[in-house]
């Protein structure tokens, strides 16, 4: 009798439990229902890490380019290091405005040398938590929502790049040899890293040939495309105007100063699509190309800021273009054409 008695008492008390979660549950939804929160909240903010890469002037800081979408609710950042963790406001953050990551928002983070190796690691942060963290393809979500990359991360990706130059990879192996590097060797190491350095960013600004140039078809309809040159991403585009003449356009195409790099990426551009001459007869060439690209720097470099400056800093090949010298572009814009 006392052992039914019990087993009665303890059922109770379980349909008890049960009848009492129930109500919980309930109370829980009228209340997020109330408030207007929905029952299964989740982070709507969304970022593409575009690109990642080193910043080699001064100190080195690993650098993140990430894509927001205009919808993304994104309010910050976090990169965690070897220094610590810092946090940068979205709403602090400006679009790049040149090169290959145009647009996109650069988070930066400073390390040692002797910190190459330590990994950093970033995320994304919403008013609901951590936002979802996709590669480059804007479709490959990263594990746990978080990227990470290291200099020696930056180390091996130029050193199993084929396309890479020889004084970037020169560059690559000192700043391994001096990450890498005991207490005893780090002076002589760092001496030639920076010689390393030096003798690269000679190279950027002599613009010795390039040996090849891989240009991509962003969007798989033969208008946007992509390529790369000395670890900088440039974006070219063809397209028809209105009259119906054909045009290339090469962004910030004034970061590029090699003649014979300017002809073999003219080369490869007309291999996709010929642009018409001014007769409307005969094709343009990549050496005609390369004339007026040298204009198109030249104007840069002497203009002063301004809408003009930031127009020059774009070449734009079409049929009506050939031909002409510094002085007929000048006074084209003088008269306003």
């Amino acid at each position: 009798m006392i052992k039914y008695t019990q087993t009665i008492g303890q059922g109770r008390r379980n349909a008890l439990k049960i009848l009492f979660s129930k109500v919980i549950a309930v109370v829980m939804l009228w209340l997020c229902a109330a408030s207007g929160i929905s029952a299964s909240a989740q982070s709507t903010g969304k970022c593409t890490v575009k690109g990642v890469s080193l910043t080699l002037t001064g100190n080195i800081g690993v650098d993140f380019f990430i894509e927001m979408d205009s919808q993304s609710s994104v309010t910050s950042f976090d990169l965690d290091g070897p220094q610590g963790k810092i946090t940068v406001s979205a709403k602090d953050l400006r679009p790049v405005e040149n090169g290959g990551n145009k647009g996109c928002y650069k988070l930066s983070y400073s390390v040692s040398a002797q910190q190459g190796s330590q990994r950093i690691t970033l995320r994304a942060n919403d008013d609901n938590g951590i936002c979802a963290l996709y590669r480059s393809d804007g479709e490959k979500r990263f594990e746990s929502d978080k990227a990470s990359f290291s200099v020696i991360d930056y180390i091996v990706k130029v050193k199993g790049d084929s396309r890479a130059r020889k004084a970037l990879k020169e560059l690559a192996d000192a700043l391994d040899t001096y990450v890498k590097s005991s207490p005893q060797e780090n002076d002589h190491a760092r001496e030639k890293y920076e010689n390393a350095k030096e003798n690269y960013r000679r190279m950027l600004l002599d613009g010795s040939k390039a040996d090849s140039i891989d240009i991509k078809d962003t969007d798989g309809q033969g208008r946007n495309y992509t390529f790369e040159y000395n670890a900088q991403q440039f974006k070219a585009e063809f397209s028809y105007r209105i009259d119906g003449k054909e045009n290339w356009r090469i962004y910030d195409s004034y970061l590029i100063r090699s003649r014979s790099d300017m002809i073999m990426i003219c080369d490869r551009l007309l291999t996709l699509h010929k642009i018409h001459g001014r007769d409307m007869v005969s094709y343009r060439t990549a050496e005609d190309m390369a004339d007026e690209w040298e204009i198109h720097n030249s104007a840069y470099d002497y203009l002063p800021q301004g809408d003009m400056k930031n127009h020059a800093k774009d070449v734009d090949f079409d049929p009506d273009d050939q031909g002409k010298s510094l002085g007929d572009f000048m006074l084209e814009k003088i008269k306003g054409k």
